[in-house]
């Protein structure tokens, strides 16, 4: 027998494949019950053509197979590979009757629940408006200070550091808790006002609009909100820290974080100087207003500033000069704090990081050297949309796919609906799609969790680790790779149980991953920040140092091909200064 035959069409399609993967090749096999189970249309074709129109599709589904294999686990090639994985999960539900059982009445999760303790987020409020970049004008001491801006999916952190190392984590809320160092993205509009309080509307999703569009109304809303942010850092530093700098003449600096794969993206890159730029010097404009026309200009002069520098020019003599605002990789600022502690171990220059935010998960293999100069290779990154907040969304989506029309549903839609969008959340998530509607019963159905990780595993694995060994296949960094999981999200199992899977051992792979922990450094400023909590900050952290003090960041594109016969890999950790 060829393979085994079934009634179901699913079931019989994956045996089928299970029987080509087996054999090794695509020969003798009945072709027309073949080209009927891969839906090939054989409507007036020869039997020739329908014998090639098989096997050209099943050899392309054996190479990918193979081609999977050699990235892969040996011992775990049919459940890794993802076409075979796809039609295994078909073939199970088609084989299994979907039940499912809906509460009679709505019980809501605690983290959504409206008699639950968290509060909608409200804005510490302070006594000046921020507008002024000076304590005296005519301090007499230079004192350059950095704000480090965490500009994330669902809100927007920030560090504040001085040439004397002071460095502060600046607080918006003012509660107890940690989500009060988490200013919520989101801008507010008033009769053509924008404003980070409460407003007529409000403006969500900034930083991914930016990202995907990066229309005008894009940048104008980013732009916005940044200065505005500004504003309340400078209003929050000068309030509670004057003496420190009355005699001072600050010289501000910005450093913005970016993803490290879009940092490989010049005009990404361009695209966030731009924004920063003229966000820093529209929070110093005397207006206590900040208009969309306001903003549009401070838009069209940076894009000139911008294009007289590259033609060579001077910068302008302004508030916040073209020359301190930076774009900076968030992986590279992240360590940048850890390679300066005593936790840094310097045989150990190759690890990986991996930051789990609201909409994305940012992750890169890279190296590190030090003494004197940090450096950042990157061997392989990728950011994929796996942040808690899209799967929040792919939870919700697949409720309500489940729930339909069935009894019931009307009470549980609308709440559904109701918890669906805010990408601006800053409290967590339930920790399974099954607290989300106390006594909903459902069996026979691959969980949105499962299939949410599969992604987010491929990402980890296939996108970046092996991607990032082909630069270095021989290192024996592979078998103790340094790893950090961070971010707001790091601390679900979801996402924590990669390393657990990788660890097991169960695999022909040599590869182990060692979970470091970033702590809190010494001498940060943070009041009522826990140790266990520093990670969600350790980007804001890295960025509030100065520019040349983070590292040179070499992208992925940059890194020239490892030629294994010289072991070349010390000159991929040293690149010159000249391909920066």
């Amino acid at each position: 027998m060829d393979w085994i035959r079934s009634n179901n069409k699913e079931r019989e399609k994956l045996e089928l494949i299970k029987h080509v993967i087996r054999r090794g090749e695509v020969s003798a096999i009945p072709w027309s019950r073949a080209a009927h189970l891969l839906d090939i249309d054989v409507k007036g074709l020869s039997k020739l053509a329908i014998k090639n129109r098989v096997k050209s599709t099943l050899t392309s589904a054996l190479e990918r197979y193979h081609k999977a294999c050699e990235k892969r686990d040996v011992a775990n090639r049919a459940k890794h590979c993802s076409s075979f994985t796809q039609i295994h999960t078909r073939a199970a539900e088609a084989t299994q009757q979907v039940k499912v059982r809906l509460p009679k009445a709505l019980n809501r999760a605690e983290e959504f629940s409206s008699n639950s303790s968290r509060s909608e987020f409200v804005l510490q409020p302070l006594q000046s408006n921020g507008i002024t970049t000076q304590i005296n004008a005519d301090g007499e001491n230079d004192n350059e200070i950095t704000i480090g801006l965490d500009f994330g999916t669902s809100s927007i952190k920030a560090v504040v550091r001085d040439l004397s190392g002071n460095t502060f984590l600046v607080p918006f809320g003012n509660n107890n808790s940690t989500n009060k160092f988490l200013l919520p993205t989101r801008l507010y509009e008033t009769d053509n006002i924008y404003s980070l309080h409460k407003g007529e509307q409000a403006h969500r999703d900034l930083k991914l609009a930016l990202m995907l569009s990066s229309d005008d109304s894009s940048q104008e809303k980013a732009t916005a909100f940044i200065s505005l942010v500004l504003r309340y850092i400078r209003s929050w530093l000068f309030e509670n820290y004057k003496s420190l700098y009355q005699s001072d003449y600050i010289i501000w600096g910005i450093n913005l974080g970016l993803p490290a794969k879009s940092y490989d993206d010049k005009n990404m890159v361009s695209l966030f100087h731009k924004v920063g730029l003229a966000a820093a010097n529209l929070s110093a404009d005397e207006s206590s207003e900040i208009t969309p026309e306001l903003v549009q200009r401070y838009l069209s002069w940076a894009k000139n500033e911008q294009k007289s520098l590259e033609e060579g020019s001077e910068p302008s003599d302004t508030p916040i000069m073209s020359d301190m605002v930076h774009v900076v990789p968030e992986i590279a600022a992240q360590v940048a704090g850890y390679i300066r502690s005593e936790s840094w171990d310097a045989h150990h220059n190759m690890m990986m990081l991996v930051d789990i935010g609201a909409g994305t998960v940012d992750a890169s293999v890279f190296t590190v050297t030090k003494p004197e100069e940090h450096q950042f290779a990157f061997l392989s990154s990728s950011v994929c949309p796996f942040g808690v907040m899209n799967l929040h969304r792919k939870r919700v989506d697949w409720l309500k796919s489940l729930i339909g029309s069935r009894k019931n549903a009307d009470k549980l839609l609308p709440y559904l609906d109701e918890i669906y969008a805010p990408t601006d959340r800053v409290d967590a998530i339930p920790a399974s799609w099954k607290s989300y509607i106390k006594g909903l019963y459902v069996s026979g159905k691959r969980s949105p969790d499962d299939e949410f990780y599969e992604a987010y595993r491929t990402q980890l694995y296939d996108d970046t680790i092996c991607h990032g060994r082909e630069s270095n296949p021989d290192s024996p960094e592979w078998t103790e790779l340094p790893f950090f999981l961070c971010g707001g999200g790091s601390n679900m199992e979801l996402y924590e149980q990669f390393i657990d899977l990788v660890n097991a051992g169960k695999s022909c792979s040599s590869l182990r991953l060692k979970p470091l922990r970033m702590n809190m450094p010494k001498g940060f400023e943070a009041k009522g920040l826990r140790d266990h909590d520093y990670h969600r900050f350790s980007v804001a952290y890295g960025l509030s140092y100065a520019r040349d003090e983070i590292g040179r960041c070499i992208p992925e594109a940059e890194i020239p091909p490892l030629d294994r016969s010289l072991n070349r890999r010390a000159e991929i950790v040293s690149v010159s200064k000249d391909m920066i």
